[in-house]
């Protein structure tokens, strides 16, 4: 948006360690101070952890880490942060925001444009019901679900596969790859609503 023509427009230089930041600061008619939002000593914003990659400067409360395919990662307040909002409008809430910023921010990368596309894709997958019973990772339907809770959580994909491989690694039956697990997280079944009655703990309800 460009300056007001009322307006009187000051530009000051910032110098700091790797680079220099540049802050508008503007005078309207009336004499009073134009407000132009910035992270530099905003009240209420975390300070020891990263702002919510969606909020920004009106970040409250702790934030928390969200993994995505292709090895990306964002941080997002507990509101962006929840399946609830990830799923909301068929994902495209969370995918046109995150898209539109990075876009502002120079940074939508291929990468990330993938990892956005497969966000999508998993929403729009979840519709779909699979009654049939299935080979392979199916024969760990438990293990599955205790996993994608994990992953609704937004715990550390890896860490979480690791976790769960290394407990049932003595068991009889040969508990799934990492491979196998890891396309658990991809398919994006834990991005199913839980009041669906199709979420990890529902699942698990109806087995017994």
């Amino acid at each position: 948006m460009a300056p007001a023509a009322s307006a009187t427009w000051k530009i000051d230089t910032y110098a700091f360690q790797g680079g220099t930041v540049v802050c508008a600061v503007g005078w309207g008619h009336t004499g009073f101070m134009t407000y132009l939002p910035s992270l530099y000593k905003a009240r209420g914003v975390p300070v020891k952890s990263p702002v919510c990659a969606i909020c920004l400067d009106r970040t409250r409360g702790k934030t928390l880490e969200r993994q995505l395919t292709h090895g990306v990662r964002i941080w997002l307040c507990e509101g962006h942060h929840s399946v609830e909002f990830m799923r909301r409008n068929a994902g495209r809430d969370f995918v046109v925001t995150l898209m539109r910023t990075w876009s502002a921010h120079g940074c939508l990368t291929r990468t990330r444009s993938r990892a956005l596309d497969a966000q999508l894709a998993a929403v729009r997958e979840t519709g779909r019901s699979t009654p049939r019973a299935r080979p392979g990772s199916y024969a760990w339907p438990w293990l599955r679900r205790e996993a994608e809770a994990c992953f609704a959580r937004g715990e550390r994909v890896i860490a979480t596969i690791d976790r769960l491989r290394h407990r049932h690694v003595l068991d009889f039956a040969t508990v799934p790859s990492v491979r196998t697990m890891r396309r658990w997280f991809t398919q994006g079944r834990w991005l199913r609503s839980h009041s669906s009655g199709s979420g990890p703990a529902a699942s698990a309800s109806a087995s017994s």
